[in-house]
């Protein structure tokens, strides 16, 4: 009984500053920036939805490569005022100035990725004309499209709609990826998310399990703040433009 005030006594310093609200504590950092509850379906589903169109057309080890142009491209961008954005959020992009924008697609055509981006993104374009990554394409390219790219957005959806699936795990994998990739992301080497590689077994090991669970976590809380401050317009905007398209049920 001692044993356990004592313990009580030292952890409560540690916890004092979290404010907790129904069963979770929340830290400072989150405090900072009225912390909400971070919606897999509703807020990050349309914020990574890039990625997902990326891995379904080029597949897992392709896509997570690919998926890194775009972000490094919008870094070199704004290198002359960096923002610590790691744009892997779609609402992230609407950070870009329009010089900026410009600076990316010409990046992104060095990277020769551009028309691997292109192949893989209009439909999303096409079908939501003001996402924040309608800047890279023209309108005359927007034309070049057909409506049954309409069920390819459809079936990725369902595909990622449950956070656990291989899909939509591989998808916050290459985002946790690109943070690593760049430098944004350092984690102690004695944590789960430091053995990163292990993920591309799951969900066959226990490893790949430990680690996917790592990245859920990581990707709340890094892109989760990202979703706060950069507003709800965009994912607001794709389920509700969504329902207008056709009426989608995920069940």
């Amino acid at each position: 009984m001692d044993n356990g005030q004592n313990f009580a006594t030292r952890r409560k310093p540690v916890l004092l500053d979290h404010q907790r609200i129904g069963k979770r504590l929340i830290p400072p950092l989150m405090q900072e920036i009225n912390y909400q509850e971070i919606s897999w379906g509703k807020q990050l589903i349309p914020e990574l939805i890039w990625l997902a169109l990326i891995n379904n057309r080029y597949g897992y080890m392709k896509g997570a490569e690919l998926a890194l142009a775009l972000p490094k491209s919008a870094e070199e961008a704004t290198k002359n005022h960096p923002m610590g954005t790691w744009f892997v959020t779609v609402s992230s992009y609407t950070q870009l100035s329009i010089e900026e924008k410009k600076k990316t697609v010409e990046l992104l055509r060095r990277k020769n990725a551009f028309d691997q981006y292109r192949a893989a993104l209009l439909p999303l374009i096409y079908f939501y004309p003001t996402c924040p990554l309608s800047f890279l394409f023209d309108l005359e390219t927007k034309k070049e499209i057909d409506s049954g790219d309409l069920e390819e957005i459809k079936r990725v959806l369902e595909s990622i709609f449950d956070r656990r699936s291989v899909e939509a795990t591989f998808i916050q994998a290459n985002a946790v990826y690109i943070g690593f990739t760049v430098g944004k992301l350092v984690v102690s080497p004695d944590v789960s998310l430091a053995r990163f590689p292990e993920v591309q077994y799951y969900p066959n090991t226990e490893v790949s399990k430990q680690v996917a669970a790592s990245i859920r976590a990581t990707v709340n809380t890094i892109f989760g703040i990202d979703v706060i401050k950069d507003g709800l317009s965009w994912p607001t905007y794709f389920w509700n433009h969504g329902l207008e398209l056709e009426k989608c049920n995920f069940d």
